[in-house]
C-alpha cells in the first residue's frame, strides 16, 4: 500500500485528533476534506479543511470553508461516500478516513462496504479509529460486484465505478518490524484467499471465510509482516499505526 499523496476525509463520528495532527503535522495529507460535521471536529482541532460537503444536517449549519459542496439530505449516498467519490474524481490514490468508525453500527458497517468499493476502484483507503487502524485489502477482481442494474448512470457519472475491470495496488500491505499488538484480518464481501507471515500465525494462500472468525487476533513478532490477498477483499485491523508505517515496504 501506498498513502503518499493522500487525502484526508473527516466525519460525524469520534475522531482520533492526536493521530489526525501527528499525521497532519508531518506533511500526510495532501488535502484535507471535512464530511459534514467532520468540519466541526477538524475546527476543534484547529484545523480549516481544504473542502466542505455533505448536507450538513448533523453540523447544522453550511460551513465557511475554502471550497463548499452541499448536497440534498434526501440522497442515495453516506456524506462520506460523496467525500470519497470526491477524492477518486480528482485522481488522489489513496484516503485517509477519520471520524467514521464507531457511534451508530450500520453507519460503521456502511463506511467499511464503501471503503471496499473503492479499494476495488484502485484507491488505497484505511480509517482511522479511537485507537486503531482498519486498512482494506483488495485483489480487484470480479465476483462480488453489485449487478449492473442496481447502479444508476447518474451514480456511475458522480464517482462510483464499474470494478471488474481495475487492477489493484491494494492487494497487499506491508509492515516494519519491531511492532507490537493485535492483527486482525477478516474477509468481506465473499471469501478471501489471504497469505499472512512475520506474523505469530501465518498462512500461506489460506482461504478466509467471511462467515469464519478464524482470522481474529493473530500478533505482531518483532519481525516485519507482510499480508496479502490473491482473490476477494479483507479488513485488517491493526493497533494505531502512522500512515508512513503502512506506507513501508518490508517484504517478508
Amino acid at each position: 500500500m501506498d498513502f503518499s499523496q493522500c487525502c484526508a476525509i473527516v466525519g460525524s463520528a469520534s475522531f482520533d485528533a492526536g493521530h489526525f495532527l501527528r499525521e497532519y503535522d508531518a506533511g500526510a495529507f495532501a488535502c484535507v476534506v471535512a464530511a459534514d460535521g467532520g468540519f466541526a471536529s477538524l475546527e476543534a482541532a484547529g484545523v480549516m479543511p481544504d473542502v466542505a460537503l455533505g448536507d450538513f444536517d448533523s453540523l447544522g449549519y453550511e460551513p465557511d470553508a475554502p471550497v463548499v459542496e452541499r448536497h440534498p439530505v434526501m440522497k442515495d449516498e453516506t456524506d462520506l461516500e460523496l467525500a470519497l467519490m470526491w477524492a477518486h474524481r480528482r485522481g488522489f490514490p489513496s484516503a485517509a478516513v477519520y471520524g467514521a468508525l464507531g457511534g451508530r453500527l450500520d453507519q460503521t458497517m456502511a463506511t467499511l462496504q464503501t471503503l471496499v468499493h473503492f479499494a476495488r476502484a484502485g484507491m488505497c483507503v484505511a480509517a482511522v479509529g479511537e485507537g486503531y487502524v482498519v486498512a482494506v485489502l483488495s485483489s480487484g477482481k470480479a465476483g462480488s460486484l453489485a449487478p449492473a442494474n442496481m447502479v444508476s448512470n447518474e451514480t456511475q457519472e458522480e464517482g462510483r465505478v464499474d470494478t471488474a475491470a481495475v487492477p489493484s495496488p491494494c492487494a497487499s500491505l506491508d509492515l516494519p518490524g519491531g511492532l507490537e499488538g493485535i492483527v486482525s484480518v477478516c474477509a468481506m464481501g465473499g471469501d478471501a484467499r489471504v497469505t499472512e507471515r512475520g506474523l505469530l500465525y501465518e498462512v500461506e494462500g489460506f482461504m478466509l471465510a467471511c462467515d469464519s472468525s478464524r482470522g481474529v487476533s493473530n500478533e505482531f513478532t518483532g519481525r516485519a509482516a507482510h499480508i496479502e490477498v490473491a482473490e476477494g477483499d479483507a479488513l485488517v485491523f491493526l493497533p494505531a499505526l502512522s500512515l508512513c508505517a503502512l506506507s513501508d515496504k518490508n517484504p517478508v
